[in-house]
């Protein structure tokens, strides 16, 4: 296990604040089924699933004209207002119209194998590691929200198949692989929960592949999570998933890879909610500017550090925006928060002993949204 410094060690099943999993108050519409068969958590101290998120870096011609907006944009949240500006012509993805694959290059960075390297793996090369440095020169405590949207996660697909009888599973952007992922957490519980990993990186997809696959309920492919509508034409899409019944789509720390208008990254999740059954989920985390003005610096810092490492490649988003997220769909307990505070607030403002790290804890927010049945 890789903690970072001052990181508690995580439960079994990743449960934190008291196993908040076990006393869930739930406002989610549970499927009509069988209850599934408990099973106890797997035993030991196991680190989440590092759900890395990427997109290819925008082409070197595209890059200068976005770059010269983000860099309005910084200008302009800093002077202490949190809106974010929406007259910028933001970069789509490359291959965003359709599942151009990326290629494995070590000699420019990769935002799979940055994600890793700011987890502590050793997945990535030199040009990743000069990202990370740069990364965490403007933003020391990083580390703790890619922890925090681990735990997210683990959380939100445990209140899933407890609370709304949720056993199906597609994880757009599985990134690269690390102990305790989504479908052992799932599993755990039910042991007949489906996992459909998806992800357009051959080297990432190669590396699931080897290390995810392994039971019969859990698929891995390669596709365009960007890409909705090519994605679940998908044969394995079509055949491994029931799409009469409900399903779980997440999306944690990739949407911020959009690069698009808010209005452009909603229409690629009304597209998800739109091919779903009725009561099916849609768990979203996402790089988050916070409301505090206290805060609003951390956001900023860590923006330009990706922007200095890689290019304008990822972007924050106030709460607002990330609600914008979940069309057609109500929210379920406590609504879009940051990921810490889900589905309970936490309080613990000293979990670090660095404060920069205790800062960072606020730059992920997330939620889950439930699509309505028919009135």
């Amino acid at each position: 296990m890789r903690n970072h410094p001052g990181t508690a060690p995580l439960r079994p099943g990743g449960l934190h604040r008291g196993d908040t999993a076990r006393r869930f108050r739930s406002t989610a519409v549970r499927p009509n089924r069988q209850p599934p068969r408990a099973r106890q958590h797997r035993t030991g101290t196991t680190a989440p699933q590092m759900n890395t998120k990427h997109i290819a870096p925008a082409a070197a011609d595209d890059q200068t004209g976005v770059g010269d907006d983000q860099h309005q944009r910084l200008q302009h949240l800093s002077s202490g207002s949190a809106a974010v500006v929406s007259s910028r012509s933001w970069c789509l993805p490359p291959g965003y119209a359709g599942a151009r694959p990326v290629e494995f290059d070590e000699r420019s960075p990769n935002p799979a194998r940055v994600w890793d390297g700011l987890t502590g793996g050793k997945n990535n090369f030199a040009a990743d590691r000069e990202v990370i440095a740069t990364v965490l020169k403007f933003s020391p405590g990083f580390s703790t929200v890619i922890t925090e949207n681990q735990e997210f996660r683990e959380r939100a697909c445990t209140y899933l198949v407890h609370e709304v009888g949720i056993t199906q599973f597609l994880d757009c952007g599985v990134g690269i692989p690390t102990p305790n992922p989504i479908h052992d957490v799932v599993q755990s519980i039910n042991p007949d929960a489906k996992v459909l990993y998806v992800d357009h990186d051959p080297m990432v997809v190669a590396h699931a592949r080897a290390l995810l696959a392994t039971n019969d309920n859990t698929e891995v492919i390669a596709g365009n999570i960007f890409n909705p509508k090519g994605l679940l034409r998908d044969e394995t899409v079509q055949a491994f998933l029931d799409w009469s019944q409900p399903i779980a789509i997440l999306q944690t720390a990739t949407l911020h890879q959009h690069c698009g208008e808010v209005a452009a990254v909603a229409k690629v999740m009304k597209a998800y909610v739109a091919a779903a059954a009725a009561g099916s989920c849609t768990v979203i985390s996402d790089l988050h500017i916070p409301e505090d003005p206290e805060l609003v610096q951390d956001a900023l810092q860590a923006e330009q550090g990706f922007c200095e490492g890689m290019g304008p490649v990822v972007r924050f988003r106030s709460l607002d925006e990330i609600r914008a997220l979940f069309p057609g769909q109500h929210l379920l307990e406590n609504g879009v928060v940051a990921c810490r505070d889900w589905p309970t607030k936490d309080d613990d403002d000293k979990r670090y002993p660095y404060s920069a790290y205790n800062a960072a804890r606020n730059l992920m927010a997330g939620g889950i949204g439930q699509k309505p049945g028919p009135q």
